[in-house]
């Protein structure tokens, strides 16, 4: 009978060690921990990786870069209801969809590569009623300011200049100028009294009365009523040349916060994975 020859403890420990040595240098090669995998990312019918690393320069870019740019806006606020975002266009004549374009950044308290789509908007929203969502286009000069938080009003939307009304009874974050007609501006039926011409003089822009002076006619507190409010302001104005205010808010709808406090690096990227813009703080 044949002998079968004795494997050599030392030569399989030495091709072990081998194998691990050149797996050492693959990994090292690709980044190591600071070069994870490419973060895959559904949009819609189309799948796509975007890069996940930490240094973007190696990253295709855009044919938006440097036509779209974010900036830190309120990112270091631990509020999800407080942070966000910016995305400005430097377009001078385009308009560009940016619905469903992914930010993508290490999360706030995690060493975890994160994604997150920008979402749907509603450019003229109703007040109390159902708003269908559309695609977010940004104009020439837009902005469109992204809140990791929940949306006061159930929807993003687009500003106008009727907005001021829902500031009496919702609280947005950042401010906004109050923009509304002056009341005493708006038609008005000829036959009102003249007491009730001068309670409308009393009533600022975007305020929805709440009371009304004793003894005030039926007549004057209806109209008042049925014309003092966003959703007729909207009706009434939406073709005035004026209305649309050029920034959007978009809401990511989060409970908790995004971005880190201390630094962090945050990258844009296209519906194609392309990298748009990259903002670190």
């Amino acid at each position: 009978m044949t002998e079968e020859p004795t494997r050599s403890p030392g030569k399989d420990l030495g091709l072990l060690i081998l194998i691990l040595i050149i797996l050492g240098v693959v990994w090292f090669a690709s980044g190591g921990a600071d070069n994870p995998p490419d973060s895959p990312y559904t949009n819609g019918s189309k799948s796509f990786k975007i890069f996940s690393g930490r240094d973007s320069r190696d990253i295709p870019k855009s044919k938006y870069y440097d036509k779209i740019i974010i900036s830190k806006g309120n990112a270091s606020e631990s509020s999800p209801g407080s942070e966000y975002i910016i995305i400005t266009s430097l377009e001078e004549r385009k308009t560009v969809d940016i619905t469903g374009w992914i930010f993508g950044g290490w999360m706030a308290e995690e060493d975890e590569f994160i994604t997150v789509g920008i979402p749907k908007g509603v450019e003229k929203p109703r007040h109390g009623e159902v708003n269908e969502e559309n695609e977010v286009w940004l104009g020439p000069g837009e902005k469109a300011i992204v809140t990791t938080g929940e949306t006061p009003i159930g929807v993003s939307f687009k500003l106008n200049k009727c907005f001021g009304y829902l500031t009496q009874f919702q609280n947005f974050i950042p401010d906004f100028a109050i923009l509304c007609p002056v009341p005493k501006e708006e038609k008005w039926s000829d036959d009102l009294s003249e007491s009730c011409i001068n309670f409308l003089n009393t009533i600022p822009r975007c305020r929805v009365p709440l009371s009304f002076p004793f003894g005030l006619e039926t007549e004057c507190t209806e109209e008042i009523s049925e014309k003092l409010n966003y959703n007729y302001c909207i009706d009434k104005h939406a073709r005035d040349k004026d209305f649309y205010i050029p920034e959007w808010r978009l809401y990511l709808g989060l409970n908790k916060e995004l971005w880190n406090n201390t630094g962090e690096t945050i990258m844009l990227y296209d519906s194609d994975g392309l990298i748009v813009d990259t903002l670190s703080y």
